[in-house]
């Protein structure tokens, strides 16, 4: 019985080694699945996924998974029965390259980003279940196109503004050349993208004056990624100086046409003045035409009416008269036109028509 004891002890002893070589995720030949790492793939190259299976069991059928959100979905399966089968959405990028039932291997043709992702081999064994080991895959995006820019501050333009962004998938680090050249440390941004990708922008600040005291004429931007490395001359400091005097050519028209304004409104103000001027004159030259009009009406009254020699004019017409004459020059009372109205009938009436021009011309001279 103590015999039997010791080998019903060596037997499970046996069975619990065999299913810890089976079942435990250890790593080494201990492991029931082996998948081969994979090195990152750059998008859009081939990829091919490995795994093998070790014990000495029968294999009915290989699983490939793909995890999709929080969980694997089949992509392709291979068996004897039903031999290779492309599944969902990978289906026309997947190709069986080993059909051995302990050693399969498929190759996804053209990655994209969206392949990033982990994927299962299972080894499906009859009666004993199914052995599976889990890969992941890393997608690399080589860099876009660098973009740069410059420009200068307007109050220093011994002071330059250097802005230089990448995007790539993993991110990828910025950095500048020379350094010495650099006011503080460059202020680094990161945003990332729908398509996994992240966009870097770094700004930085350079000293003209630092960039000539090292006998440099270029600023570079270094771009370092984990498919290549990038370098790219922003600009030279001679261009950009070129650039900035011919930014000020526009500037000419522009201060041109506003003095030409200002010229335009001050002639407007000119002329408006010397309009409202003459308008003043104007309304006096009237005034003073009708005081001329009312004395001419009068002369011609005396030249026409019925004159005796030897009768003079009656006290109560010279008092008419008078009346007459200051009513009609009271804006503008002349000593000798307050005169003609004290004469006598019999005075010479060419006297009082010279006087009559002379009053009249005084203000206006084109009227005679």
């Amino acid at each position: 019985m103590r015999l039997q004891r010791i080998c019903w002890t060596e037997y499970w002893l046996k069975l619990l080694w065999i299913l810890c070589l089976l079942r435990a995720p250890v790593t080494g030949a201990s492991e029931p699945v082996r998948c081969e790492r994979i090195p990152a793939a750059v998008l859009g190259e081939d990829v091919t996924l490995e795994c093998y299976f070790s014990p000495p069991l029968e294999v009915l059928q290989v699983t490939w998974q793909k995890l999709e959100g929080s969980s694997f979905k089949n992509i392709a399966t291979y068996s004897k029965t039903h031999g290779a089968r492309s599944i969902g959405l990978l289906r026309e990028r997947i190709t069986f390259n080993d059909t051995r039932l302990k050693a399969s291997s498929i190759t996804l043709r053209g990655v994209t980003l969206e392949d990033a992702a982990c994927y299962k081999c299972i080894f499906n064994v009859f009666p004993d279940g199914s052995f599976g080991q889990e890969t992941c895959l890393i997608i690399l995006q080589s860099i876009s196109a660098v973009r740069t820019d410059l420009h200068s501050y307007v109050s220093n333009p011994e002071l330059l503004t250097a802005v230089c962004s990448a995007t790539a998938n993993p991110t990828s680090e910025i950095t500048w050349r020379p350094e010495g050249a650099l006011i503080g440390q460059p202020e680094i941004r990161r945003v990332p993208n729908a398509n996994r990708t992240e966009t870097v922008t770094s700004t930085c600040h350079v000293s003209v004056k630092l960039l000539r005291s090292q006998n440099l004429h270029v600023l570079t931007c270094i771009v370092k990624h984990a498919v290549r490395r990038e370098e790219k001359i922003i600009d030279s400091v001679e261009e950009y100086e070129e650039a900035d005097e011919k930014s000020w050519i526009p500037t000419c028209p522009v201060l041109c046409i506003s003095f030409i304004i200002l010229i335009a409104i001050g002639a407007t103000i000119v002329i408006l003045a010397q309009m409202k001027r003459k308008e003043n004159k104007s309304h006096i030259s009237v005034n003073h035409l009708e005081s001329c009009w009312t004395l001419g009406k009068y002369l011609s009254y005396l030249h026409h009416r019925p004159k005796s020699s030897s009768t003079p004019c009656t006290p109560a017409e010279k008092k008419h008269l008078n009346q007459v004459g200051e009513e009609k020059h009271q804006q503008q009372p002349t000593p000798r036109s307050q005169s003609i109205f004290y004469q006598n009938e019999d005075s010479d009436i060419g006297q009082r028509a010279g006087d009559h021009r002379w009053i009249c011309s005084h203000g206006i001279p084109e009227l005679w």
